[in-house]
């Protein structure tokens, strides 16, 4: 990725990989995270240089499968953070 701040250079693309970190390792074809990032190039007023971001990483998938999966992720957070349980709409 080009670098904003010294001309010429590039750095890293960031992506957050807790789960990527072994290629090797093919037994999910579908995962959500939410990871902490720190925005190391570009520091601007209106960008914060930490934030936390929902990577969501999935295969052969459809419309649905992406509901499913946010949705449940969403109903997680809901329990294990707040310790309420919500209903999704395509899980009653």
């Amino acid at each position: 990725m080009p670098s904003a701040s010294i001309p010429g250079c590039s750095t890293p693309f960031p992506v957050p990989a807790t789960v990527q970190a072994d290629p090797d390792d093919r037994r999910y074809d579908r995962y959500a995270q939410i990871v902490k990032c720190f925005r190391d190039e570009d520091l601007r007023a209106d960008r914060q240089p930490e934030f936390t971001q929902i990577d969501v990483e999935m295969s052969f998938i459809d419309r649905d499968d992406i509901f499913l999966m946010m949705e449940g992720l969403m109903a997680r957070v809901f329990r294990d953070v707040l310790g309420e349980e919500i209903r999704t709409p395509s899980r009653g």
